[in-house]
């Protein structure tokens, strides 16, 4: 007795091939953080004990033209920010800017006079792109946000805090890219692979 597969029945070698794509999606397209910019507190944030933090958004076009959502953070009573110390923090995997936000983050850093710069990096949050590469493009978003920050004044040396894909992304920076402009690192559950 011969069996005929129904054309709408897959092939194992099918549903194996839908499970590779699956995979890699899941990992290159994780689900994308979508919020609004009120998540992000308004632009004059009391973070206690009388300080307010002034936020400014940005955006920075990186070197695959894909635009980048930035903000930064710096105390209200400083007009010139530029020679304070910078925290670039940089968000995990299916994350975005506002982790600053949500970890409380922005609060502990304010205490320390700094000024934060957190933004989504491209394919995640309200950044342009598609996919996520785990840190293998992401490095070059810090780069160019680095150097979008060091030319336009807004910071001359950052201390980089990564979560998780942040932190990937920073390690990968600080190898290819050097730490000319670079005090410190802060990773927080970073990966090799």
């Amino acid at each position: 007795k011969t069996e005929c597969k129904s054309p709408h029945q897959p092939s194992r070698f099918q549903n194996v091939r839908d499970g590779y794509t699956d995979l890699v999606l899941a990992i290159i397209r994780p689900p994308r953080c979508t919020y609004s910019l009120s998540i992000l507190g308004p632009e004059s944030l009391s973070v206690g004990g009388g300080l307010v933090m002034q936020r400014k958004d940005f955006e920075v076009v990186n070197r695959k033209g894909i635009v980048l959502k930035c903000s930064q953070w710096k105390p209200s009573f400083v007009d010139d920010a530029s020679s304070l110390p910078c925290v670039l923090y940089l968000h995990g995997n299916s994350s975005a800017r506002i982790d600053v936000i949500r970890t409380r983050s922005l609060v502990s850093l304010s205490t320390m006079g700094c000024t934060v710069v957190s933004f989504d990096f491209s394919g995640s949050g309200l950044s342009g792109g598609e996919y996520v590469t785990l840190g293998g493009n992401e490095q070059h978003d810090v780069a160019d946000v680095i150097s979008f920050m060091r030319r336009e004044k807004l910071a001359t040396k950052f201390t980089i805090w990564g979560r998780s894909m942040g932190a990937a992304s920073a390690l990968l920076y600080v190898r290819n890219y050097g730490t000319d402009f670079v005090t410190g690192l802060v990773l927080d559950s970073a990966f090799a692979s």
